[in-house]
């Protein structure tokens, strides 16, 4: 078996940051419109904050705290599969830090290395821009992303409500289901 290289997203693709972010905003104070967030399918979540003039620097100031980056839970089953993967293949964590802050990138590297002790600091990146980041495979939750790297990478995708307009290869509720994927992904790519 060809040894593939995989990219891994972190956020609502490895943990749960969307229920995480939405219990954030309302432990705040603020309101959050999870009905219409749901039924509209957008990536943008500002605009469903509520009780505040300012829901874009609402989130920004939750978002540059560190503490906040350092709570979010691991999904379900992901780190038996990535455990896994990651004896048999080339992984690689691929994500973004919130702002420049060097510490929002180092509170995000202590996450992985807390959760998952398996990968090393070096198989960790930060690209905003993954689709040029060498690799077969590409797990993420973006809709941008998995448009742009559609082309040259076979595409994973944590169904979400934004993105379920977005063709992917293959789309997975829960990481219980991902290893019947990886599979698949490893007989057409070794075939």
């Amino acid at each position: 078996m060809n040894k593939l290289k995989f990219l891994i997203d972190l956020d609502s693709t490895c943990n749960a940051f969307l229920p995480y972010l939405i219990s954030a905003i309302k432990s705040r104070g603020y309101g959050f419109d999870s009905a219409r967030y749901f039924s509209v399918g957008t990536w943008d979540i500002e605009d469903f904050i509520i009780g505040t003039d300012d829901p874009s620097g609402a989130l920004d100031c939750i978002l540059k705290e560190p503490s906040f980056w350092k709570e979010i839970p691991v999904l379900p089953g992901a780190f038996q599969v990535l455990q896994n993967l990651h004896r048999f293949h080339d992984v690689t964590i691929v994500t973004a830090p919130w702002g420049t802050a060097p510490i929002m990138k180092d509170v995000k590297v202590s996450w992985v290395l807390d959760h998952f002790p398996f990968f090393k600091k070096s198989e960790i990146i930060f690209n905003n821009q993954k689709w040029l980041v060498p690799g077969d495979v590409i797990f993420d939750d973006k809709p941008e992303t998995i448009e742009k790297c559609k082309a040259d990478k076979i595409t994973v995708v944590p169904d979400q409500p934004y993105n379920r307009r977005i063709i992917s290869d293959f789309r997975y509720k829960n990481w219980f289901q991902v290893p019947a994927i990886i599979e698949k992904i490893e007989r057409k790519m070794n075939s």
